[in-house]
């Protein structure tokens, strides 16, 4: 607003696969998603990088629990999750692929992490979600990380837009500040561990 004080931002937030869909579509100039697919018809730029962490609130056993969870009783566990096409459902899903592990049943689905931290924290079940999306929750004490051996879930946060489209103007300053503050998280203080 600052540098560019006439110019009108519109904000929807979706899952990853909705945004590539409105920027590819020209519905939007830009988007940001964290999904690790391969992005066919859009140009992107890492803005910041992020890791998947599992919380639980403080009622539950495993905020109490003295050696880390295994991938296998991870995937075993129903877990509050984000819905198909969320890039933080992804990415946990390509992991345990690759680690062959069967995919993770939802004990329930939603559509937005805030709906998750606010059930993970009620003690309904463990959730994976974002170390950034996390860090007030667990700063504050009504999320807690548990350590999973063998979750491995760095991503990369990306800008994405059109070809044809320029990072000029006003998405060219986005994207600057976005690497600007992706920077900054990056650098700050770790959540626990």
């Amino acid at each position: 607003r600052r540098r560019l004080p006439d110019v009108h931002v519109s904000l929807c937030v979706c899952n990853s696969r909705a945004v590539v869909d409105a920027v590819a579509g020209g519905v939007a100039d830009l988007g940001f998603l964290e999904s690790p697919r391969q992005l066919a018809g859009l140009r992107s730029l890492t803005v910041a990088c992020d890791r998947l962490v599992v919380v639980v609130g403080a009622g539950h056993p495993w905020a109490r629990r003295r050696r880390p969870v295994t991938l296998g009783e991870l995937a075993a566990t129903p877990l509050l999750l984000r819905e198909p096409g969320s890039g933080t459902r992804e990415t946990l899903e390509r992991l345990l692929r690759s680690a062959a592990l069967p995919p993770v049943s939802p004990e329930l689905q939603l559509s937005s992490n805030a709906a998750v931290k606010v059930s993970a924290s009620a003690g309904l079940a463990p959730a994976v979600l974002s170390e950034l999306a996390v860090a007030d929750a667990v700063t504050a004490g009504t999320l807690t990380v548990v350590p999973v051996e063998g979750l491995a879930a760095q991503r990369r946060l990306r800008a994405v837009w059109r070809p044809t489209a320029r990072l000029t103007g006003a998405p060219g300053e986005l994207v600057r500040i976005a690497r600007l503050m992706g920077s900054r998280a990056t650098a700050g203080p770790a959540s626990a561990r």
